[in-house]
């Protein structure tokens, strides 16, 4: 994000539950854990004290870098 000046994230509010086709499942080899995945940016985000909520509602949040630490 710091090599593309990158100072504003979009993120949906929470994960979206992916639901599988059994078919997907035999074709593709998916696995159960596959379909959750765990948001490391939206933990950054969340947890870092350069990036604060600008806005948020129940569909998204909004960050905004305050400084570069």
């Amino acid at each position: 994000m710091d090599s593309h000046d990158i100072r504003l994230g979009l993120m949906e509010a929470k994960d979206i539950e992916l639901v599988d086709r059994k078919w997907e499942k035999i074709v593709f080899h998916i696995k159960d854990e596959d379909l959750k995945a765990h948001n490391s940016l939206r933990d950054y985000l969340e947890n870092s004290s350069s990036w604060k909520i600008i806005y948020e509602d129940s569909t998204a949040k909004i960050y905004f870098l305050e400084n570069d630490d």
